[in-house]
């Protein structure tokens, strides 16, 4: 039965997202990059991957627990896929990294990012997540803040 002693916080959650969000970036600058025939090295850079990521998921759930296992996946897309892929991607569209980074400068504060914060209302004995406040990033650079 899922309820709240599946939940594993707010950390995790957090985590998982920005985890999820890191791979479908990386995703995006793949499809880009499979365009210009770079099949050989999505396919090795996908492997290497995937070994950072076990090893260092294993490592960091062995020594913080369930939040190792996004930690991990943060370290491998982080630290093998989105420089291999972006700086492929740069090379042939012949775009400097901070442009491929950085927002195009209409639309990027389009959408609102909005952030729960667990609170500690009840109703008649059940506890709520409320929605606190609502963001508005003006740049890409914004999201940093998190």
């Amino acid at each position: 039965m899922v309820g709240s002693r599946q939940y594993g916080g707010f950390t995790l959650t957090v985590l998982i997202a920005v985890a999820m969000l890191l791979r479908h970036w990386n995703t995006t600058a793949v499809y880009s990059i499979f365009c210009f025939g770079y099949e050989r090295r999505i396919s090795v850079t996908t492997l290497i991957d995937g070994a950072v990521t076990v090893s260092s998921s294993i490592f960091f759930v062995h020594r913080f627990g369930a939040i190792g296992a996004p930690l991990g996946s943060i370290v491998g897309v982080s630290l093998v896929s989105l420089p291999s892929n972006l700086f492929a991607l740069c090379r042939e569209t012949e775009v400097p990294l901070s442009r491929v980074i950085l927002p195009s400068g209409h639309g990027s504060g389009d959408f609102p990012l909005s952030v729960s914060v667990p609170s500690s209302s009840r109703e008649r004995g059940r506890r709520r997540i409320r929605l606190n406040w609502q963001w508005r990033p003006s740049a890409w650079l914004e999201l940093t803040r998190l």
